[in-house]
């Protein structure tokens, strides 16, 4: 039997007073998407925009095919495992 890791993620929502949060348990082996429709259920959202993650001054997201800049984006499975191999936008 295997054991699959755990993450357990506190979700707050910025510039809102009061504050807005949520602590949700995923498994560390989740995509960015499945994280991306884990805060849609748990924040009620109806999943109007593209989704942006950051951490450790990195930021992860699907490149916006409008988005004029080059801006690398790093794989979530990529950073959890502390490997610095990068994805192109």
């Amino acid at each position: 039997m295997t054991v699959d890791r755990i993450a357990r993620l506190h979700i707050q929502l910025e510039d809102i007073d009061p504050l807005i949060w949520r602590r949700v348990e995923v498994p560390f082996t989740m995509s960015l998407k499945g994280l991306h429709d884990v805060i849609q259920a748990v924040m009620l959202f109806e999943d109007y925009h593209l989704f942006e993650f950051e951490a450790g001054g990195r930021c992860y997201d699907v490149p916006d095919p409008e988005d004029l800049y080059e801006r690398k984006t790093f794989a979530f499975a990529t950073s959890a495992s502390r490997h610095s191999s990068s994805v192109g936008s």
